[in-house]
């Protein structure tokens, strides 16, 4: 079996229509918020990630309800990947991943990426996949912003799964929410037949 997954905006009613027909379910919502406001409010918890944090890390992806609720994924500009242990490293190696120690424990993560700077030609930074309590994540945006006004980053673009302590702190810290569509990821799983016929 294979599994195979794409993603299209809620108000896209054909893709959405022909998804369904053949067989593809809905696994997860995500949303997208922006923020140009870049106060240099100060975080009490959060912190760059160390490579020695991976083991923690997938622990606590392990055990997260928001992980699940993502189908354990994340997206870089508008593509939407299952997120491995290479990944993890990848933004762990380039300095991109922040976290929240509560007592001794990570309880809350974000991964960010510049892609959508190099694409859209701004200065810009974007969510990949948050993750955590609302009070972590609140944390964590803060830090985040304090380092985008460090380093003349104009604007953050929010991905995130539609879960609500994740979202509603997105609120509070000043994010606008695209009202219009959100975006959704759809999975089905492929047996060898279907695969060669689709092949041809």
């Amino acid at each position: 079996m294979k599994l195979v997954r794409l993603v299209t905006a809620s108000d896209n009613t054909a893709a959405l229509r022909a998804l369904r027909k053949f067989g593809f379910k809905l696994v997860s919502e995500f949303v997208k918020m922006t923020c140009e406001k870049m106060e240099a409010e100060k975080s009490e918890k959060t912190r760059w990630v160390k490579v020695r944090d991976e083991r923690e890390i997938w622990e606590f992806l392990g055990k997260s309800k928001c992980y699940a609720k993502s189908a354990g994924s994340f997206t870089i500009l508008y593509v939407w990947t299952s997120l491995q242990k290479e990944d993890l490293n990848n933004f762990l190696a380039e300095k991109k991943a922040i976290i929240y120690r509560d007592e001794n424990a990570v309880s809350g993560l974000i991964l960010i990426d510049d892609g959508v700077s190099r694409e859209w030609s701004e200065n810009s930074v974007q969510t990949c996949y948050v993750d955590g309590t609302q009070e972590a994540v609140l944390d964590m945006i803060r830090f985040l912003k304090g380092y985008c006004r460090e380093s003349g980053v104009k604007k953050i673009y929010g991905f995130t799964c539609d879960h609500k302590p994740i979202t509603s702190a997105f609120d509070i810290m000043g994010f606008e929410r695209d009202k219009l569509t959100c975006i959704y990821l759809f999975e089905k799983r492929l047996s060898a037949d279907e695969i060669k016929r689709s092949l041809g």
